[in-house]
C-alpha cells in the first residue's frame, strides 16, 4: 500500500523602506512556496520483521524545503535644513534579505551535485563496521610487528619518560642547544607518537577485546551498523554586493549556494558463536582471508599511499566477509543550500552622503534556505568502492607529512645549487 503526503506551504516575507521627513513609505513582499512532499510504502508488519532481524524497509522519496531567517533593520541619520530638527532619518526593515536573494518562482532548483562520491565513503566504513563485528584484532599485523613491539616491551620506562614526561622539556632544551636541530627533534618525537606508542597502545586495547571475548566464548548476537559518506561543492557565491535600499543608504549583500550529498547505511550483522578454534582464530583475525590486508600494512610506506588513494581500504574490503549481513538499507540526501545576508555598509554612507552624514547602524538580516531531496530504498549488497585519488585532508595526515619530510629533509637536505637559491626548509 503506497501513500503521499503533501504538506506544502506558502510563506510570506514582507520588508519595507520609509522616510520620516516626507512620509515616504514602500514596503515589498515576496511569496514563497516550500514544498514539502513524501511518497512511500506502508510496512503493517515491520516490527515483526525487525524482531526476527529481517529487512522492514521500505521505499521512500521526499522533497522538503525549509527556510530560517532574521529579519533585518536600519537607519541613516542624515543633515536636512528642510527637515524637522534639521535632520532625515532613513529606514529599512523586515524581510529585505529574503525579498533580495531568496527565488521569485514557486519551482526551485534541484542540486546538482552526484551521490556517487558520498556512496563510496558509505561502502566503504560500512565495510569496516562489518569486519569490526567478527574481527576484534588485526593479529597478522601485530606479529609481523612483533619484533618493534618487543623492544618497545624491553624499554618501556625510558620511552614513556622521553615521550610523554619530558615532551615539552626535550623540545626547550634542543632549542636551546641546538637551535637549526630543535624542529629535527620535534619531527622525530611526533613521529614516535604516530607510528610508534599510539598504534602499540591501540593493538594492546584490541588484543584485550579479543582475549575477553574469546573468555567469554560470546554467543551469536545482531549489531547494528551505520555508516555515513559526505560530498560537497560550491555552486556560486556572490560576496559583498553592494546596492542602496532607499536613497543614499548603502547596504552590503551576499549570497551562498552550495550543494551536499549524503548518503548513510543502516543494517544488522550477525556475530558468530566462539566455540572452534577457528572462531578462535577469527576474533584475532588470523584467518586466510585476512592474508592480504595484512601483507598491505606491513609493507614499507603503505600507509603513506593510503594517504593519497583508498587502496588500503580496496584491500580491505574486498577480503570481507559479508555472509552474515541480516539487512541492509541505503538513504541518499541531496541538498541545495542558499545562504543570504545583508549589512548596512556605513563606511560607503560616510562616502556617499559626505558632510550630510551623522550616524548610520541596524542589525543584519539573514537567511539559510535549504531543499533537501531523499530516496531510501533496500540494498541488497554492498560495492566495494572504486580507485580514487586524493589530496590528504585531515589534520593528523598533515602532520605527519610534515614530521615525515623534516625527517627526511634532515638527512639529505636539498641541494641548494639545484633549487637556485630557494629552499623547502
Amino acid at each position: 500500500m503506497s501513500y503521499t503526503k503533501d504538506r506544502s506551504i506558502r510563506v510570506v516575507y514582507q520588508a519595507f523602506t520609509a522616510r520620516d521627513y516626507l512620509n515616504v513609505y514602500n514596503q515589498f513582499a515576496n511569496n514563497f512556496s516550500l514544498e514539502r512532499v513524501l511518497n512511500g510504502d506502508r510496512n503493517p508488519k515491520w516490527k515483526e520483521q525487525i524482531a526476527n532481524h529481517t529487512s522492514a524497509t521500505t521505499g521512500m522519496t521526499g522533497t522538503y524545503e525549509s527556510v530560517d531567517s532574521v529579519s533585518m533593520g536600519g537607519y541613516l541619520k542624515l543633515k536636512n535644513p528642510n527637515a524637522p530638527g534639521g535632520a532625515q532619518t532613513e529606514t529599512v526593515g523586515g524581510s529585505h534579505t529574503e525579498v533580495r536573494y531568496l527565488p521569485n518562482s514557486d519551482t526551485h532548483n534541484n542540486p546538482t551535485l552526484g551521490i556517487s562520491a558520498a556512496q563510496n565513503q558509505a561502502m566503504s566504513r560500512a565495510f569496516k563496521q562489518v569486519r569490526s563485528a567478527q574481527i576484534s584484532m588485526s593479529g597478522g599485523v601485530f606479529l609481523g610487528e612483533l619484533r618493534e613491539a618487543a623492544h618497545m616491551l624491553r624499554h618501556p620506562a625510558e620511552a614513556l619518560r622521553n615521550h610523554l614526561g619530558d615532551y615539552l622539556k626535550k623540545l626547550s632544551k634542543a632549542k636551546k642547544a641546538k637551535p637549526k636541530k630543535w624542529l629535527d627533534t620535534l619531527s622525530q618525537t611526533w613521529l614516535e607518537s604516530s607510528f610508534g606508542w599510539r598504534p602499540f597502545v591501540n593493538d594492546l586495547e584490541d588484543a584485550f577485546k579479543a582475549y575477553d571475548e574469546v573468555q567469554k566464548g560470546a554467543e551469536p548476537e545482531y549489531r547494528h551498523i551505520r555508516a555515513i559518506g559526505k560530498d560537497s561543492k560550491l555552486v556560486s557565491g556572490l560576496y559583498n554586493e553592494s546596492f542602496a535600499l532607499i536613497g543614499n543608504f548603502s547596504w552590503l549583500g551576499s549570497k551562498v549556494i552550495k550543494d551536499e550529498a549524503i548518503c548513510v547505511i543502516r543494517g544488522e550483522v550477525k556475530r558468530k558463536t566462539v566455540t572452534t578454534a577457528m572462531d578462535k582464530a577469527r576474533v584475532f583475525g588470523l584467518t586466510p582471508g585476512e592474508f592480504f590486508p595484512t601483507v598491505w600494512e606491513l609493507l614499507p610506506w603503505s600507509f603513506l599511499v593510503d594517504y593519497f588513494t583508498n587502496i588500503g581500504d580496496i584491500i580491505e574490503n574486498s577480503c570481507t566477509d559479508t555472509r552474515e549481513i541480516a539487512w541492509l538499507q541505503i538513504t541518499n540526501i541531496q541538498k541545495r543550500i542558499t545562504n543570504g545576508s545583508m549589512r548596512p555598509d556605513i563606511d560607503k554612507c560616510k562616502l556617499v552622503n559626505g558632510n550630510n552624514f551623522i550616524s548610520a547602524g541596524g542589525n543584519p538580516g539573514s537567511f539559510k534556505y535549504v531543499r533537501r531531496l531523499v530516496t531510501r530504498n533496500v540494498l541488497s549488497q554492498l560495492r566495494v568502492p572504486p580507485l580514487t585519488f586524493e589530496m590528504p585532508g585531515s589534520e593528523i595526515k598533515a602532520a605527519n607529512l610534515l614530521a615525515l619530510f623534516t625527517q627526511a629533509n634532515s638527512v639529505h637536505a636539498q641541494d641548494r645549487h639545484k633549487l637556485r637559491g630557494r629552499t623547502f626548509r
